[in-house]
């Protein structure tokens, strides 16, 4: 019996259960390690809800000894995330004998009870509390779950776009948006035939005079994902101050370089009108503050009345460091680019494999430099 897909055998250790469960949980739960039965439960000191994980031995499963089990999830109202059972592989084992693995939520008042009532009539019972963590992409393929957004640009929304009465326009902007809302990670990348009429006006001069140039230079790029690793599993209202960072930097961002100023953000030089505005003296300049920006109200109709100048991109990434560990998540993350994805560091082994391939490449520069020397 199972509710969700997942491998159909087997291997000769029970253990397998949890093993399993790594590669095919659900995104945003952590990964369970088996309790010490002997010791009880630690309540939830707020008397919230936690995210236990149970494994347990029914034997002869098929009678009424899983309408029993479940009846004491059902007593101390439980919600159940995750059930899956399996064939029990051991010595003078029956074919009704099954293990179980159930991943649930229960008030913490109710935890014990529910160990103590399963240990009365199941066998090896282990338990696992989980922390909760708030799903977000963490590889490529999960960006397929979340990229169905709506602006408020949208002609279809937005009376206020000038390109709200014209239905042609509107059918062909929902033609080509439609392309990359149906794509998914791995298919061939969809192709657009622009006509000759939308070659001439260029609708894509943000994005190819804007970001893509910056986006080459590593120091920016690389400034441009620390926004965003800084975003995941953040509440909301940290999302919408790092939004706010994001608008006065990667978009409308100034810098100092040789004394001048200069302009990074992709809406000043994909635009000649407000570039040129935004270095004139005629607006206020800021010094970039991460605590002082991600509070500033900012201009979305017109130039920007206020611009943020950091002393370099290194200055500003230094500082956007500093404000991203002081946004509370309750754990930390690991960007690995040979797989392109992202890890929660909550167990010892996570942080001591990210350190290990830390210390592999700076063996390698070490190195590097003793050959230069």
């Amino acid at each position: 019996m199972k509710t969700e897909v997942a491998p159909q055998c087997l291997p000769a250790k029970r253990r397998s259960l949890i093993e399993d469960d790594r590669e095919g949980r659900e995104p945003g739960s952590s990964v369970p390690e088996p309790a010490d039965q002997s010791l009880d439960f630690t309540l939830d000191q707020e008397g919230g809800r936690d995210l236990v994980t149970f494994i347990f031995t029914l034997r002869n499963a098929k009678s009424s000894a899983l309408s029993h089990a479940i009846n004491i999830f059902e007593t101390v109202e439980a919600q159940i995330h995750h059930m899956e059972s399996r064939a029990v592989r051991k010595d003078k084992s029956r074919v009704d004998d099954l293990d179980f693995f159930i991943r649930c939520e229960v008030h913490s008042s109710g935890v014990n009870t529910l160990i103590n009532s399963l240990k009365g009539m199941a066998e090896d019972v282990s338990i696992s509390k989980e922390e909760k963590v708030p799903w977000f992409p963490r590889k490529i393929q999960d960006l397929d779950r979340c990229h169905h957004l709506i602006t408020k640009f949208e002609p279809d929304l937005d009376q206020d776009h000038p390109g709200y009465q014209d239905l042609e326009y509107r059918e062909r902007r929902s033609h080509i948006a439609g392309l990359a809302l149906n794509y998914k990670q791995g298919e061939p990348l969809p192709r657009v035939d622009y006509t000759t009429e939308e070659i001439a006006t260029c609708d894509c001069c943000h994005e190819l005079l804007g970001h893509i140039p910056m986006l080459a230079d590593k120091q920016f790029a690389q400034f441009s994902q620390e926004l965003g690793l800084a975003s995941l599993g953040a509440s909301d209202e940290d999302i919408e101050k790092l939004s706010t960072l994001y608008w006065f930097t990667i978009e409308f961002g100034l810098c100092k370089q040789n004394g001048h100023l200069k302009a990074y953000g992709a809406g000043l030089l994909s635009s000649y009108g407000e570039l040129m505005y935004s270095l004139s003296g005629e607006p206020q300049y800021k010094a970039f503050d991460p605590e002082v920006t991600a509070i500033q109200t900012y201009q979305d109709q017109t130039f920007q009345p206020i611009y943020f100048v950091s002393e370099s991109f290194e200055d500003a990434k230094s500082k956007l460091r500093v404000y991203a560990s002081k946004i509370r998540k309750g754990f930390s993350l690991h960007y690995d680019p040979l797989t392109c994805s992202v890890e929660i560091l909550d167990k010892p082994h996570k942080v001591k494999k990210a350190l290990t391939q830390m210390q592999d490449e700076l063996k390698n520069l070490c190195f590097a430099l003793d050959q230069l020397s």
